[in-house]
């Protein structure tokens, strides 16, 4: 099922973001450490620990500095990546062109079922403004908002059914923006059957699909705008080249001179 996968995925994105916030090189471990700088031989072996933290003090200037390079901009940087191009709108039209095209075959059959040119204009605009707000307004829409109920609801809960339940409250609550949707389009119908004189050039079902799609476009970009697709795990980008400081430091220290200074330990 689709609603687990999603909140799998948002719930992974937080506990990245929050391993990277605390990152330590305290929490490390060396396996050369571990089995006391000893091989399976008997051999000494060397401290892998000691040469990489020698190289971090080289590069960063410290390991400290270093570990505050991953909580920031390491962290911003890899949750912008994860999360800014999860999926955007053009992503949204093209998992939804079948919605597009199951309209488009219902405006062709329109097409070839009347002679009259004022009635076959009126019955194919009319499915083809229906298939316009659905594929480029309600049905992103729906998706917007499983996206952000996936990503609100992400918490893993404390047994398998609380869980089920969750994906069944997300279920329903998209279930309900479609009826929304579809009554939406029964009251511009209804609008249209009392306000628009039945002498009247606009007097037809493709003027209430017209007011649908007016009705609906300005709520897609609005809900795309402000609230858009992405989970707000990253606020913003941060620059992944390092810093004026960062860079005399590496200069500072040549590569032969780190390749002695390793040797050496």
């Amino acid at each position: 099922m689709w609603l687990p996968t999603y909140r799998r995925y948002f719930r992974g994105l937080s506990d990245l973001k929050s391993e990277l916030e605390h990152f330590s090189l305290q929490g490390t471990h060396c396996m050369c450490c571990q089995r006391g700088h000893v091989s399976a031989d008997g051999e000494p072996m060397a401290c892998d620990r000691k040469v990489v933290l020698h190289c971090l003090k080289l590069w960063f200037g410290s390991a400290e500095r270093f570990e505050q390079r991953v909580r920031s901009e390491v962290s911003e940087t890899l949750m912008h990546e994860l999360s800014a191009e999860f999926f955007n709108y053009r992503h949204c039209l093209a998992a939804l062109i079948p919605v597009a095209w199951s309209y488009m075959d219902t405006a062709s059959a329109e097409w070839r079922k009347y002679d009259e040119p004022g009635h076959l204009a009126t019955e194919v605009t009319k499915e083809l403004a229906r298939g316009f707000a659905w594929w480029l307004c309600v049905a992103p829409s729906i998706l917007l908002m499983t996206f952000r109920l996936a990503y609100c609801l992400r918490a893993k809960r404390s047994s398998l059914w609380c869980d089920w339940a969750v994906n069944i409250l997300i279920l329903l609550c998209v279930v309900a923006f479609f009826v929304a949707a579809v009554q939406l389009e029964f009251a511009c119908m209804i609008f249209h059957n009392h306000f628009v004189p039945r002498d009247s050039v606009w007097r037809g079902m493709h003027t209430a699909m017209l007011l649908f799609v007016a009705l609906c476009l300005p709520m897609a970009i609005l809900l795309f705008n402000c609230v858009g697709l992405q989970p707000p795990i990253s606020t913003k980008k941060t620059a992944a080249a390092g810093t004026a400081e960062d860079a005399a430091i590496t200069e500072s220290n040549p590569r032969d001179g780190h390749v002695r200074q390793i040797q050496s330990l």
